[in-house]
């Protein structure tokens, strides 16, 4: 992917590209610089805002729970702003291109403009520098900025839900914790209540237990996370022999919680998800993947040829004869041994086929997640486009248009990426091309509305308004001829 420096080369160059335009600039390519970025400012600063008091509503559960103090929230708050701002980023560009240039459309001013046989695209050349400013800021931004603070946010949050660990038991769902799984009918106050543990802790067969009421909570003392059990019996198989089961019950049991899924310290954890990972760390990560895939392909091969060999060795031809008993005895130890060795090779083989495709999905979940970073970036040009494009056509309210075209647009945008994400994900789809598909389709649809909004077409809100209340009353008439 980008290397950051050369990121930061190209936001050097866009801003020196920008001082040089603006000195040599006309008065009408400024005009639209300030009107745009003015509207630009105050979008980015409300949706911003009502985006993060969505973030309050989620963390205020957190926070009365585990009644965190002052600088814990501030904490909270401030690494959760920048995942919030690349995505208000785009938002606000869409909004205020919309809003500027449907403000100016409705106040005649670009028909004013047009009148003087100006190009109103050639005028829009210093804002359309600003905003590749912005995109190249932002894909800096979602690159190598972004993945250091979710990093940061998960580690307060881990830090967050020791405090008070039984709250991460969320009643009546299932809560895994390492190698143990925990579900809890309900919780009050701090005990939960018909409790079934799933525990996989060295065994092969999962230990089963039940219990009527169980607490977690960090001992200070020995600083482990204890869970104590009441009134339960406990459900075990024998791992040497399988067909043995043995059941126990308990008044109270007591056993250690390595940790909630993470380590506990006063420094970052070594573990970073897709998403706390820049494009540089996932590249290397992908070379470290195909090596191990390398790895096991050799491994299959190898379980392949043995399984054929296995399966084209000629058996003993010794017939049934009472008379040698012991050759007849002998050959039906070797096919049994024979046997024996398929049924390893094929486990074996199988267990490879599912590593295998489980790293070939994390290999598609980095490069989902790194294009993503920039395909995020690229729509706030393309949203610069389809919003100039927009606004020109308007001719009511711009503050309307604005919302309500970007709202539609953001939505089926997000639509998209969610749909490309899971697609690309499990492989159904390229997916490099399962991230960039909403930007590719937004950038020709801006084109379309550029090439109409040149030949000085409309667009009234009220007419669409209008038709869109008809499409009810429509669909009743159709299904009311039906019957």
């Amino acid at each position: 992917m980008i290397h950051p420096d050369i990121l930061l080369y190209s936001i050097v160059f866009f801003v020196a590209l920008f001082f040089v335009f603006f000195i040599k600039s006309k008065i009408l390519e400024r005009y639209f610089l300030y009107e745009t970025v003015k509207v630009f400012i105050i979008c980015l600063f409300v949706i911003t805002f009502l985006m993060m008091i969505d973030r309050l509503m989620e963390l205020m559960n957190m926070i009365l729970e585990k009644q965190l103090d002052a600088i814990t929230i501030i904490n909270l708050f401030a690494l959760s702003f920048p995942f919030i701002f690349a995505l208000s980023v785009p938002i606000s560009v869409l909004t205020s291109s919309i809003w500027a240039f449907g403000r100016m459309s409705v106040d005649r001013e670009l028909t004013a403009a047009k009148s003087t046989g100006i190009n109103l695209l050639k005028m829009t050349g210093l804002l359309t520098i600003f905003m590749l400013i912005v995109t190249f800021g932002m894909a800096y931004f979602n690159d190598y900025i972004l993945p250091e603070t979710n990093h940061l946010l998960k580690n307060v949050i881990i830090k967050v839900t020791y405090k008070k660990p039984i709250t991460a038991i969320k009643p009546g769902t299932f809560t895994t914790m390492n190698n143990i799984t925990i579900y809890a009918k309900e919780r009050i106050d701090e005990a939960l209540y018909d409790l079934l543990i799933f525990n996989l802790d060295n065994t092969r067969f999962p230990q089963t237990i039940f219990a009527e009421k169980g607490e977690i909570f960090l001992d200070p003392v020995s600083d482990q996370l204890k869970v104590v059990l009441y009134d339960g019996e406990m459900h075990e198989r024998d791992v040497a022999e399988a067909e043995k089961y043995q059941i126990s019950t308990f008044e109270k049991y007591t056993f250690i919680l390595s940790d909630l899924g993470y380590g506990e310290d006063d420094t970052s954890t070594d573990y970073r998800s897709d998403r706390e990972m820049t494009s540089i760390q996932m590249l290397s990560l992908m070379s470290e993947k195909r090596k191990e895939i390398d790895m096991l392909n050799q491994e299959i091969e190898t379980n392949r040829i043995a399984l054929i060999e296995l399966q084209t060795t000629d058996e003993p031809a010794i017939q049934s004869d009472p008379a040698r008993s012991e050759i007849n005895v002998e050959s039906t130890v070797i096919t049994r041994n024979t046997n024996e060795e398929m049924r390893r090779h094929n486990i074996t083989l199988n267990l490879k086929q599912s590593q295998k495709s489980e790293i070939e999905r994390q290999i598609r979940r980095f490069k989902v997640e790194m294009h993503k970073k920039y395909s995020l970036a690229a729509a706030c040009i393309i949203f610069f486009g389809v919003g100039i494009a927009i606004g020109m056509m308007t001719q009511t309210s711009p503050v309307w248009v604005s919302f309500s075209f970007s709202t539609i647009i953001t939505v089926i945008y997000n639509i998209f990426l969610i749909l490309g994400e899971e697609m690309g994900s499990k492989g159904t789809m390229n997916p490099v091309l399962s991230m960039w598909l909403p930007s590719i389709f937004y950038f020709f649809v801006g084109l379309f509305l550029l090439h109409i909004a040149r030949k000085e077409k409309r667009i009234n809100i009220l007419i669409i308004t209008n038709w869109l209340k008809k499409v009810p009353k429509q669909i009743k008439n159709i299904c009311y001829n039906k019957r």
